[in-house]
């Protein structure tokens, strides 16, 4: 088969010569031809010129029949590999009770997977809440936009603060990890990142009110006392939460308060701002 196509070509090619110098000689008004009344003659240059054609062709046809050899050589090396590593997949395959139909079933369930995944991602960053960001924190969006329309700054800074710790951290915490004049032991101070955070977002709260420079340094200052009464509300009210539970253990009927922002009626020391 791979030298029948060339050999086909070559037919055609002599056919083709042939039936072009038979219509060449039947032209008696070329002047390169010389003519007789039965007699015409083709110039020797024609006939040269055919011939290297002839050649040229030739050699096409033998180098694709070179080339057909060695294509069809290595499709049968490969076709060779492949039955091999066929037989190879169906023997191990069925050693592991796996066979070539287990594997496609495979295959297809892990693209069903592959896709499942990729809109569940899909969906997830979509649904994603948008998040504002202050220096290296991010807070949740909508909390965020609820706290700063807080009209007083000292409420803004204690939500903020509520935003990032629990109430449960906070009462384990300190403003800067030094003990409290009334304290028998050192908490671990609120992390220095978060702090900075809430700082920048009440630096930029303040600017799009239009404060000025000089006022904004001012305002900043009284950051650190927002934070140490907030961390002063939540532990008196675990206190009053505890011993509202004491009293309701020993069945004593004593009317509870209700928890209120402790910081308007008692000073903040020093000690809890330092």
């Amino acid at each position: 088969m791979g030298n029948a196509l060339p050999q086909a070509k070559t037919v055609d090619l002599f056919q083709t010569m042939k039936k072009n110098l038979t219509q060449n000689s039947k032209i008696s008004s070329d002047s390169e031809y010389s003519s007789s009344d039965e007699e015409v003659y083709i110039p020797e240059r024609k006939v040269d010129e055919y011939e290297n054609k002839i050649i040229n062709q030739k050699k096409k046809i033998k180098t694709l029949q070179n080339e057909n050899e060695v294509l069809k050589s290595k499709f049968a090396s490969l076709e060779t590999d492949y039955n091999t590593l066929k037989k190879k997949l169906n023997r191990d395959g069925s050693n592991a009770g796996i066979g070539e139909s287990s594997c496609t079933e495979m295959l297809k369930k892990t693209t069903k997977i592959e896709a499942l995944l990729k809109t569940t991602v899909e969906e997830r960053n979509k649904n994603k809440e948008k998040e504002i960001i202050f220096g290296s924190i991010s807070f949740p969006e909508k909390p965020f936009l609820t706290i700063s329309r807080r009209p007083k700054h000292s409420l803004f800074v204690k939500d903020l603060v509520s935003l990032l710790w629990s109430d449960e951290d906070l009462s384990q915490r300190s403003l800067t990890g030094k003990k409290h004049y009334n304290s028998k032991e050192i908490k671990q101070p609120l992390t220095p990142e978060k702090r900075f955070a809430i700082e920048e977002a009440f630096k930029d709260r303040l600017k799009k009110q239009q404060y000025h420079d000089a006022t904004i340094a001012l305002e900043l200052k009284l950051v650190n006392r927002y934070i140490a009464e907030k961390i002063n509300d939540v532990r008196k009210c675990n206190s009053r939460r505890n011993l509202n539970m004491t009293y309701d253990i020993q069945n004593k009927n004593i009317p509870r308060e209700e928890e209120k922002d402790f910081s308007e009626n008692e000073p903040i020391s020093n000690d809890m701002i330092n």
